[in-house]
């Protein structure tokens, strides 16, 4: 497995995950910066890294970004149509790079845009809850993964029946300190959730990223030195 940090192309915090000894990163995009500097600024380090796709579009540019820094996987929700997935993920494809399906946790978007406002898209789609959900996606799309969210599986109650379940189509998997309070809390404060589910994806011979999806506010040296410490071993290659 490859255990990865989430955080956004900035260039002092990328300075800190490398010199800490992170190897792999999801970076997380927008149209704000998908461009030749941010493009440049990610090959100047030595990190693998995968592409989340903004909450609130998923187009041909991120398949652009995500080859131009040699991703290998975009991680997307639920937010465009069927036939727009197809086409999506057949571009992906002929660059070599695998799309996943993130499962969400609640009825509604409860991601929002920059007034504050929730995101409608979320809500136009069916969007991916359960291992059913999934299995029934992948009769369309067929080289579609899935991203399991364990927070959001724990919220639905599809925890651990949604890797059960989809073992064989694991492509992606999320990882917070979730224990039924604030979400994506840092990864070590939940360690018996973390040695659960380290165990689940060793026993699926899972091989992808690992990621700890942490909330911006704990994007800090301190955190950052105190997950790679005490959880890497777990989800190590």
């Amino acid at each position: 497995m490859k255990f990865a940090a989430k955080v956004e192309p900035n260039f002092k915090k990328l300075n800190v995950l490398s010199e800490i000894g992170w190897k792999y990163l999801e970076i997380f995009t927008s149209h704000k910066f998908i461009n030749d500097d941010v493009v440049q600024l990610l090959k100047n380090y030595k990190f693998e890294y995968v592409v989340h796709a903004p909450t609130d579009y998923f187009d041909k540019s991120i398949v652009d970004f995500a080859d131009n820094i040699g991703a290998k996987l975009i991680n997307t929700h639920k937010i465009i149509e069927d036939d727009v997935l197809v086409g999506l993920v057949a571009k992906a494809k002929a660059k070599g790079i695998v799309v996943s399906i993130e499962n969400e946790a609640f009825p509604e978007s409860h991601h929002l845009d920059d007034n504050g406002k929730t995101l409608p898209t979320i809500l136009t789609y069916s969007p991916i809850r359960s291992g059913g959900d999934f299995l029934r996606l992948q009769e369309k799309v067929p080289d579609i993964k899935l991203c399991v969210d364990v927070e959001h599986a724990i919220i639905r109650k599809e925890y651990p029946s949604v890797i059960d379940s989809c073992y064989e189509s694991l492509g992606h998997i999320h990882l917070c300190g979730f224990n039924g309070g604030p979400h994506h809390r840092p990864i070590y404060e939940n360690m018996e959730l973390m040695q659960h589910t380290a165990r689940l994806l060793r026993k699926c011979k899972y091989k992808g990223f690992v990621v700890a999806e942490h909330d911006i506010e704990f994007h800090t040296l301190e955190v950052w030195e105190k997950t790679l410490k005490e959880c890497a071993s777990l989800f190590g290659e």
